[in-house]
């Protein structure tokens, strides 16, 4: 069995998504909460979630490869204090590849959703 990949999911005509794999972006249970925008001055990291963080949070920087470091960061803690998310990760997304809109060469959740989803696997 291969190991599960981050695939970077397309509009373009004709592209499929591989057999299997798994769309866990926004509108997803699986989506990260915190979104990279771009801003007037450069990028920001908010919280597109549901309710408000507390605290309210919201992050700048000039670098979009930063912004989207900050917003995996964060997903990863909202990962690890949500009670069950790791086990259910590896219950419904183990061993398959993972999709999401984030470029390949920019951090994303779903590197955080593979490794949680695949902790036993590796062991």
């Amino acid at each position: 069995m291969s190991t599960p990949v981050r695939i970077q999911r397309r509009r373009t005509k004709g592209w499929r998504a591989p057999a299997k794999a798994r769309y866990v972006g926004r509108g997803t249970r699986w989506g990260n909460p915190w979104v990279v925008v771009q801003t007037r001055t450069g990028w920001a990291v908010n919280w597109a979630g549901e309710g408000t963080p507390t605290p309210e949070w919201r992050a700048s920087t000039d670098n979009q490869h930063a912004a989207h470091v900050m917003a995996v960061g964060l997903y990863r803690e909202y990962a690890e204090r949500t009670v069950g998310f790791a086990v259910r990760a590896r219950v419904e997304l183990a061993g398959r590849d993972l999709m999401c809109w984030c470029p390949p060469e920019m951090p994303c959740h779903v590197d955080v959703l593979l490794q949680l989803a695949n902790e036993e696997a590796s062991r």
